[in-house]
């Protein structure tokens, strides 16, 4: 849990930072950005070849202290190649890179730049994961914060005080990066040595590479639609769809996160060798989709003031992306759940088998609907891929263990979320407090549908009660 700390508090800090950086970022600005940083995640997946997964394998494989030392100093030194070699080839094409990313040539700086950060990101990878595997979560996050305060600290120099737009944000980046990347590497290389064994190499990549066909079409289920958005619109429609992404994401993540690692980690497996195991996965599947579909309800009635609180005016419109990712979000959750038998049964190569035809929907559909109607096609194609992702997941996991979800208070669940959503943007005010006020109203509504319209039962009630009335008693005493 603790390496989670650094996720947070940088998810935290972005956000807190938009003011900020919406003030002084235009949204083209913007869409550069998030292009660029989706653009390094793809080329990320492609030079680091799987070693980042195979390194924790191959580290626990072995008993010996010095062949662990060889797997960290084996897999650094590929890193460090590949990523000098990416580096190479992506500035010898930067031009023609900038005109195919970003539509315009002259943007070759800005790719010479981002191959920089990719070449730092890519060293730090590997160094963070030594201190995960080797457990030392106090170095981890000393160094992690570490580099959080330095990019802060630079981009609001750069982007504020210099005013040099996306071009401060990427100097920013650079300097955190970079003095991460090295720092992290020489504490890293300073125990482990450099030393390279070819045949252990080759084995590390013999295990992690197949993935990256799955990895690729999982990126591209996610993030082409951005990539799609500047071809048929802007790259101003890109910045204001990202920024509207993005408060259900990190919603999204925090919540599953925290999940995954108890529920993936223990808890699922516990659950398995007791008699009633179906039952307890159905009810799990219930509760937490009712948790997580009421923070998206929450975020989703409460866009249109975050938008004005966080962002300058010009980005007002992304709050319109806000609810259908957060419902798209809420659909690709069950992929939790219906990919239980995966596990439990030994045939992980079924989590894949979604990402390919939901990464092809996800990007014929918004060919088909991005000249007309913009990037809220996207936005629409969100909710359409990930229920497609979950959907084949579930029918193809269905057979390794079969689980009778709780569809029928689960289809009310997401009747009422929408139906309350779609009311509640039929009114809107000018003002900050009404429309908070509106959504405190709509948020107590929906807490009313869900607990007395069929999505609980009266035992469940009652429980529920027991419990509240348990948490006051113990307060006032």
């Amino acid at each position: 849990m603790i390496y989670s700390l650094t996720w947070v508090s940088g998810s935290a800090a972005s956000i807190l930072l938009l003011p900020v950086y919406t003030r002084y970022l235009t949204p083209s600005n913007y869409g550069i950005l998030e292009i660029l940083a989706y653009t390094n995640d793809i080329f990320r997946i492609i030079l680091i070849s799987g070693i980042n997964i195979g390194l924790a394998r191959f580290y626990y494989g072995e008993k010996d202290e010095e062949a662990r030392k060889i797997v960290i100093s084996t897999g650094t030194a590929f890193v460090v190649f590949s990523g000098l070699a990416g580096y190479g080839i992506g500035w010898s094409f930067n031009s023609e890179l900038a005109s195919l990313i970003l539509g315009d040539s002259s943007y070759f700086n800005f790719i010479t730049l981002s191959l920089t950060i990719l070449f730092a990101d890519l060293v730090i990878t590997i160094s963070q994961m030594y201190f995960v595997v080797s457990k030392r979560p106090v170095i981890f996050i000393i160094y992690s914060l570490g580099r959080l305060v330095i990019g802060i600290c630079a981009n609001l120099y750069f982007i504020v005080v210099l005013e040099l737009g996306p071009v401060g944000m990427l100097y920013g980046n650079i300097v955190s990066c970079s003095i991460a990347a090295v720092v992290m590497t020489a504490h890293s290389l300073v125990i482990n040595g450099i030393r390279i064994n070819t045949d252990l190499l080759k084995k590390m990549l013999k295990f992690g590479f197949p993935m990256i066909p799955a990895m690729l079409c999982a990126t591209a289920m996610h993030n082409a639609d951005r990539f799609l958005i500047r071809g048929f619109a802007t790259l101003a429609s890109v910045g204001i769809y990202s920024l509207g992404y993005k408060f259900p994401y990190m919603l999204n993540a925090l919540i599953l996160e925290s999940f995954n690692r108890a529920w993936a980690g223990s808890t699922m497996y516990e659950i398995a060798g007791q008699a009633d195991a179906k039952y307890q996965y159905a009810r799990v599947a219930s509760y937490f989709m009712m948790f997580y579909v009421f923070a998206q309800f929450c975020l989703s009635v409460f866009s249109i003031s975050i938008i004005k609180l966080f962002a300058a005016p010009d980005y007002f419109s992304a709050h319109q992306v806000i609810p259908l990712v957060a419902l798209g979000l809420s659909f690709h959750a069950f992929y939790t759940f219906f990919n239980m038998g995966a596990f439990l049964k030994d045939k992980t190569w079924l989590l894949n088998v979604a990402y390919a035809p939901a990464a092809l929907v996800n990007i014929v559909g918004n060919i088909l609907l991005l000249p007309k109607y913009g990037f809220m096609a996207a936005a629409w194609m969100t909710v359409v891929t990930y229920f497609i992702f979950s959907l084949i997941t579930y029918f193809s996991c269905k057979r390794t263990l079969s689980i009778s979800f709780e569809f029928g208070r689960l289809s009310l669940l997401f009747a009422y979320a929408a139906g309350l959503y779609v009311l509640s943007s039929l009114i809107q005010y000018d003002s900050f407090i009404p429309e908070i006020i509106k959504g405190i109203c709509f948020v107590l509504l929906f807490i009313l549908a869900v607990v007395f319209g069929g999505c609980t039962s009266k035992n469940e009630r009652k429980k529920g009660m027991d419990i509240l009335y348990g948490l006051l008693k113990s307060k006032k005493t």
